[in-house]
């Protein structure tokens, strides 16, 4: 039960900081960009900004996120079973991984996952090696699938702060990220690095 134990201590160190400097302001003006909830911010409602999560919020959603009586998501279960997975059979299966990633970078907030699950996703994602999990999915035949390990791997991204040094885009594929520079910017860079023929 060791790999279960840390995982609930590791949950409830994130709560905790989950719950520092704890304020909240009316908003001057109603906003463009969802809460968590998927509802639009509205003037007067009570907001607030918590660690771990880079936008304006409803204060009572935060709250809720906070708690420690909230229900458990998707995502968590599928934490806990990759979890004794990995003690049992010092293995973990690669869908399973892409699945919870998907739960936590694209679902729906309250039902798929919490802000600690997507704190928790992205230490497991980091062990595991999100590129080599999605690797296959960037090139199949499948629309769908291509489509999910796009925006899963741009949201892997986002989090782990991969922007490419020259233009500060965000970038993503495996070998970019090694580089620190993304695929235009490495063409130009060549491009400048050749020298110029003369011909006579």
């Amino acid at each position: 039960m060791e790999v279960i134990d840390q995982l609930k201590e590791a949950r409830q160190k994130i709560r905790k900081e989950l719950r520092q400097d704890v304020f909240s302001i009316r908003a001057k003006f109603s906003g463009d960009y969802p809460c968590l909830c998927g509802k639009l911010i509205q003037q007067g409602e009570e907001i607030t900004r918590i660690p771990y999560c880079n936008r304006w919020i409803h204060t009572e959603c935060a709250n809720t996120d906070r708690s420690d009586y909230k229900w458990q998501s998707k995502a968590f279960g599928l934490i806990q079973k990759l979890a004794q997975q990995a003690k049992e059979k010092e293995a973990v299966w690669r869908d399973d991984l892409i699945e919870l990633a998907k739960l936590a970078f694209l679902g729906q907030w309250s039902k798929d996952y919490w802000i600690e699950d997507t704190i928790l996703t992205e230490h497991i994602l980091t062990i595991f090696g999100l590129h080599k999990l999605t690797r296959g999915w960037r090139f199949s035949s499948d629309k769908a699938k291509q489509k999910y390990a796009q925006k899963i791997e741009k949201e892997f991204a986002k989090r782990k702060g991969w922007i490419c040094r020259k233009c500060k885009r965000l970038i993503w594929v495996e070998k970019s990220v090694a580089l620190g520079i993304g695929p235009i910017c490495r063409k130009h860079l060549l491009e400048e690095a050749q020298p110029e023929v003369i011909e006579d």
